[in-house]
This record gives C-alpha cells, structure tokens and sequence, in this order.
C-alpha cells in the first residue's frame, strides 16, 4: 500500500487502514512520537473496514496547522469557537513538563483518571497520554468545554443554521464507511446511528449522528426530533477498566426521550 494515496476523507471516516492507537507516550521525544506516526503500518487494507483511529486525527490536525499557518488550537478557535461564539471551549496546553500552563477555570474542573505515567490524579488535564505527550494541543484530544458549549456547537448541524452550507452538512452526516460487521457507519468526522442495539443511540432516529469520547463524553444530533444530547462525564474516575458508561448513556437517552414525550 502507498501511504501517499490515502485521503483527508479516508481518515476523516476510519477507513484507511491506520490501526487505533500506538503507545506514543513512551518514544524519547515529540518528534521520535510524530515520525513513529508517519511511519506507522497499514493494519488493514483502504477502504475494507472501519476502524476508529487515534493516529488519523492526529495526522488531520497536523495538516490543519501546515494549511492554516496556525498551531491547532488557534486555527480551531478562529474557524470554529468564535464564529459559534463557544466562549468556554478551550485546548488546555502543557508545558515541557506535562504540566497545565493555564489556571483551572473559575467554575472548575472535575477530575478524571489517576495517570500512571504522570503518576498523579487529572484535574483539567488531558486524560490521553499521547496528547499529552505531545504538550496537549492535537487532533484527536485535548478539549474542555461545558455542555452548554457542546449543545450550541452540536446545534450548528441542525437544518438551517448558518455556520455550514445545508449541502456540507449533508455530506458530514451521509454513510461513507461500513465496518465489516455492519455495526459501525461513519460520516464525515462524524458516528452515524447503525443497527447495533446496544449502543446508546439506538433509541434516536436512523438520522442520528455524532461522537462519543473516551473519558465518558458524547454528543448526539437527531435531526429528526430536533434533538441535541450533550454529556460530559468523567467516569475514568474511577479507572478505565470494568466500565459501566455504554448502559449509563443509553439510560440517559431514554430518559430525556421519555421527558419530551411528556
């Protein structure tokens, strides 16, 4: 396989062979960490099968910056949180020593996981090691925000705003990729709702789209119903083993489906 063929798009869906995640946290350095991504292996063939990969993102954000001219959290503030006016979202950088160099906001943060590489619990710190490897500013980790910040930036895909032409949106959230097993379908950046009955958006329309995040977070947009789910949780707080989250999430779904019917 030729690495140079694969596309913005291919990564943007997780079909283009990357596998999930590598252990870039133990290389000797940040650039010994970026060129391991460059020169990373094929897991599978382009285009056979999706796979949700870490590496990919961090590839997009890295071309963001070459194309923009701009380090990635500039470039994200001034394409997307300021034209929605998402006034408490923010990448959260670290210094050579991985730690904060921003103070915690005044409404606080709450704690995620205890990091054994950092051997310390996280409080408004990347809970990713490989972003925070890479000082906290990347592709695929490394944002803070409200829910009330995340429901307003999941309200710029709805019909008829503004922030993204109609025909852009509709590509976003369209299938482009289908896992072998036909459980996962991916969009544009985006998770599309699929068959699987035990995700948490199995309750939502088949219009369903958006993204979860390891530490407990998700968003769903179901045009639909008109419908925005923001949850933010730290559930690594209590370790990243034995999870209880994907339950959790579908009882919250139900429940706010269960209000709006009232």
């Amino acid at each position: 396989m030729n690495a140079s063929e694969i596309t913005f798009r291919q990564l943007l869906t997780h079909s283009s062979g990357l596998p999930a995640w590598l252990p870039l946290f133990r290389e000797k350095n940040e650039q010994a960490a970026r060129s391991r991504v460059m020169q990373t292996f094929f897991s599978y063939q382009p285009n056979t099968d999706v796979i949700y990969s870490d590496l990919g993102f961090l590839l997009l954000g890295w071309a963001i910056e070459k194309m923009s001219a701009l380090p990635l959290d500039q470039a994200v503030q001034k394409t997307v949180l300021a034209p929605l006016g998402l006034e408490h979202s923010w990448f959260r950088p670290l210094d050579e020593n991985f730690n904060p160099l921003l103070p915690l906001p005044e409404a606080g943060a709450a704690p995620t996981g205890i990091c054994r590489w950092r051997q310390r619990r996280l409080i408004g710190e990347v809970d990713d090691e490989n972003s925070a490897f890479l000082k906290g500013v990347c592709g695929h980790a490394g944002m803070f925000g409200t829910a009330e910040d995340l429901s307003a930036f999941g309200s710029a895909f709805l019909a008829g705003d503004s922030f993204l032409p109609a025909a852009v949106i509709h590509e976003m959230t369209r299938s482009q990729s289908v896992s072998k097993d036909g459980l996962m379908n991916r969009g544009i950046g985006f998770q599309l709702w699929s068959p699987d009955p035990a995700v948490s958006y199995a309750p939502l329309s088949r219009q369903t789209f958006g993204h979860t995040g390891f530490t407990g977070t998700v968003l769903w947009i179901d045009p639909q119903q008109e419908l925005i789910i923001a949850l933010l949780t730290n559930e690594v707080y209590n370790g990243r083993f034995n999870r209880k989250i994907g339950p959790f999430r579908l009882e919250v779904i139900k429940t706010i489906l269960e209000e709006t019917e009232k």
